[in-house]
């Protein structure tokens, strides 16, 4: 926590053994979603509000400027550059432009996540407005992105208004697992079993085309982190 959360570009950065920072990618907080995440668990887990205090102000200040940076119209949803790496497991080739459904409801979580981390440091300003936005997040993701007819949301509404129904893992798994949408999200998990297991041992990471690495091919980590959301929805 404190190797990443130290460093004095705070923690989002590729950041080699020796402190240096990876200088050519263009999205430098990118990794503080997944910090975030370790973050609140391991506070979770730990109770170490040492270590929370150290790395929070940079921590904090990331993570308020992904907010900025990821949703250039205020419309409360996140878009995602291309190169989605950094977020979604080996979308190195993908963009989610305009409204996107992961990255909302990701945030969603983040928001929820660094709420409880101010609330532990005492920090009261930030808690209210960070759940009051994570509350106006569930409502406009579900109203923008949601496919009742399918039990799933859509992969993004770009700036066309186009919808794009072409879905990663992460659309599936992340509203239960992440955004709290309990309803929403245990249709999804229905609609995961349908759309992208292979069989009863492999998970495909999404059904965009042509058939590609990073499209609809299986590997381990989208395995993983679907099995926490099934977990969530008790049927672990």
């Amino acid at each position: 926590m404190r190797f990443f959360g130290e460093h004095p570009a705070g923690p989002g950065p590729v950041v080699a053994t020796d402190g240096t920072t990876d200088t050519v990618g263009n999205f430098p907080r990118d990794g503080v979603v997944y910090y975030i995440l370790q973050l609140h668990r391991y506070w979770r887990a730990t109770g170490d509000t040492e270590t929370l205090r150290r790395v929070w102000a940079k921590t904090r200040r990331n993570f308020e400027l992904l907010l900025r940076e990821r949703d250039p119209d205020g419309d409360l949803l996140l878009d995602w550059h291309v190169g989605c790496n950094c977020f979604l497991y080996q979308a190195d080739h993908l963009s989610l432009p305009g409204a996107a459904a992961s990255p909302s409801l990701m945030a969603i979580g983040l928001l929820e996540w660094m709420a409880d981390l101010a609330e532990a440091l005492g920090e009261h300003e930030p808690v209210i407005r960070w759940r009051q936005r994570a509350a106006a997040m569930r409502r406009r993701v579900v109203r923008k992105l949601w496919l009742k007819a399918e039990g799933r949301f859509a992969s993004a509404v770009d700036q066309q208004g186009l919808t794009h129904k072409a879905a990663y893992y992460t659309d599936y798994a992340f509203p239960i697992l992440y955004a709290g949408l309990t309803e929403q999200g245990r249709r999804c998990l229905a609609a995961l079993d349908r759309d992208l297991w292979v069989n009863s041992q492999f998970l495909r990471t999404g059904n965009y085309q042509p058939d590609y690495f990073g499209n609809n091919t299986v590997h381990p980590s989208p395995m993983t982190e679907s099995a926490e959301a099934y977990f969530e929805a008790g049927q672990g």
